[in-house]
This record gives C-alpha cells, structure tokens and sequence, in this order.
C-alpha cells in the first residue's frame, strides 16, 4: 500500500516538478553571484554611497536569500513529503511569489532615482514611481492570493490572465525606465564640451548607457522568457486536459 498520495493524471511531472528543479538550480547559481556582487559592493563602495543605497543593497540580498530557502522547502514539500502531489501546495511556495514581488519594484525604484537625477524633472520620474507602484500592487494582490489558493490549477485558471498582464507589465517598464535613462543620459552628452575633462565624462555617460541597456533589456527578456513559458505551459495543459477527457474509460 503506498503511503503518498496519487498524482493526478492530467499532471506531467518534467513540465512541473522538473520544470521546479531547474529553476531552482539556476536561482542557486544566480544567488551566488549576487553574493558575491553584494560583498564587492560593500568593500568597495561602503565608505561613499550613503546609507540608503546600503539598505536597499542589503534588503535585495535578504529577500533574495529567503525567497530561495522558500523554494527549497517548496521542492523539498513537494518531491520528498507529498511525492509530486501539486494540489495543495505548501505556504512556502506563496511565501516564494511574495518575496520575489518585492525585488523587482525595489530596484525599480532606484532606476527611477537616477530617472530624476539625469532628467532633473520631476515628470519623468513622477510617471515612473506611479508605474513601479501599480506593478508593485499587482504583484501583492496576486502574491496575497497564493498564498491562500487550493491548488495551482484553480490559481492558474482564476489569476492566470492577472499574471500575463503584470508579466507583459513589468517587461515594458523595465524597458521604458531604461531608455528613458539613456535618452536624458544622452541629452546630457551631447551638452559636453570637448576639453579632457569632457571627453572623461563623455566616456563615463557611455559606460553607464551601455550598463543601463544591458540590465533593461535582460531583465525585460527575462519577463518576456517566464511569459512565454506560462502560456507554453497552460496551453500544453488545456490540451492534455482535453486528451485526458476524450480518452475511452
């Protein structure tokens, strides 16, 4: 007599559990490097950025760290102690969604910062700390809602529109703060005159549109990436759930 509890048919192990692991293997990864991106920070810079950026550096890595433990007793839960059972989910997963809601508006937030100081108008910015607040509302109200929900069916069927919005969303912020950087960034580059000191910050502004591109455009892929995966993945399961039900009994 088996002691765990059946999987459901309609549920295929690689595309869920396995799809769990991977990602946690590369959370892992990420983790580390962002450990070790934090201590670098802290030796280096710990003397000349004021308090407030070393709180944000250290709040990152802190929600990082338990949104990862989070995702480690989620694997664990579900793999070892109900044995790929996926219809109630532990409070670890939501646990997980919540934390990882925080990060992306927290450093939003600093992006905006700079928004304000490369533009000195306070329009820009304003337009961009109302959209990092509605991205941040949506992702709480969806985070709220996990933690209470069933099974990750009925979340997907009732939030699952929810989740495309705020993943599309949160892609085309990402975007628009960074070319709004550049494009102030820009503006004040073309105003340097051609004397060394110039052609130092010239060389400077360049550095940090190049960085201000990169980081814009990974983590709008990165959204765009997880969008396409969910739909793969809901659409996969529609048609499984229709197999499933036209199967003979």
């Amino acid at each position: 007599m088996s002691l765990s509890p059946p999987l459901a048919p309609s549920i295929n192990v690689p595309l869920t559990i396995g799809a769990l692991e991977i990602g946690l293997m590369f959370s892992g990864c990420l983790f580390g490097a962002l450990t070790i991106q934090a201590i670098v920070y802290h030796s280096k810079f710990q003397q000349t950025d004021g308090y407030l950026t070393q709180l944000m550096v250290a709040t990152i890595w802190l929600l990082e760290l338990g949104q990862l433990c989070s995702h480690f007793h989620g694997i664990y839960y579900l793999t070892i102690i109900h044995h790929a059972n996926l219809v109630s989910p532990p409070l670890s997963v939501g646990v997980a969604f919540l934390l990882s809601s925080c990060v992306g508006p927290l450093v939003e937030t600093f992006y905006v910062s700079r928004l304000f100081l490369f533009s000195s108008r306070i329009t820009p910015a304003l337009v961009g700390y109302i959209l990092t607040l509605a991205r941040l509302a949506g992702w709480l109200y969806l985070s709220s809602h996990i933690l209470s929900i069933p099974s990750f069916t009925s979340f997907v069927e009732t939030y699952g529109l929810l989740l495309e919005i705020l993943l599309s969303g949160s892609a085309a912020v990402d975007l628009v703060v960074a070319v709004a950087n550049c494009w102030y960034l820009w503006k004040g580059r073309r105003r340097l005159t051609g004397n060394a000191r110039g052609n130092t910050l010239r060389a400077v502004i360049d550095n940090i549109i190049g960085y201000t591109i990169k980081t814009g455009l990974i983590t709008s892929i990165s959204f765009m990436i997880t969008l396409v995966c969910f739909l793969m993945a809901r659409q996969y399961r529609r048609l499984e759930t229709m197999r499933v039900a036209e199967s003979p009994k």
